[in-house]
């Protein structure tokens, strides 16, 4: 069986801006944990990233790996409108 690292492949997703930073969210933080990249990221950016991600067709689950948050926890993001925290 070959494993697959989450974020370590040809598809690496890029949000579309050339900012770093908007208001106190770490783009270039919240790039890395749409990867699936180890990462140390705030409320508001676990919400941006998971909301990029469920943008982009991922379900739950897979958008909790990513930013290793729980599954339930995105669902409830995304069903209070993804709370800007």
């Amino acid at each position: 069986m070959i494993a697959r690292r989450v974020g370590r492949t040809a598809d690496r997703i890029y949000p579309s801006t050339t900012a770093t930073v908007d208001g106190d969210l770490d783009l270039i933080a919240i790039e890395k944990a749409m990867n699936g990249e180890p990462v140390n990221l705030t409320l508001p950016e676990k919400i941006r990233a998971a909301r990029l991600l469920a943008n982009r067709g991922y379900d739950n689950a897979a958008i909790g790996r990513r930013i290793r948050s729980d599954r339930s926890t995105v669902a409830g993001w995304r069903n209070n409108g993804w709370p800007t925290a």
